[in-house]
């Protein structure tokens, strides 16, 4: 087994381990559900600050000097 599929099991087998562990150190269903949905939402924030922040600075980059970190970057490629 190559390390890329063992990796892609562990992420398999993820979600059940953590929900078990939860329910036997004490936590509710609703506890894990409440602390999944916000470890969700933190993510999704993060995924969208991130994004403002590349395209941001591509757009900057663009219309500066353009830098060889604005060239490689796949929005700065989408607008040439």
């Amino acid at each position: 087994m190559t390390p890329h599929e063992q990796v892609g099991e562990l992420a398999k087998t993820a979600p059940p381990v953590a929900v078990t562990s939860m329910t036997l150190a004490g936590y509710s269903m609703n506890d894990w559900v409440l602390t999944l949905t916000a470890i969700y939402t933190l993510l999704q924030i993060f995924i969208v600050v991130r994004r403002f922040l590349v395209s941001r600075r591509t757009t900057d980059a663009i219309q500066e000097s353009d830098p060889p970190c604005a060239r490689d970057c796949e929005a700065a490629r989408r607008k040439q």
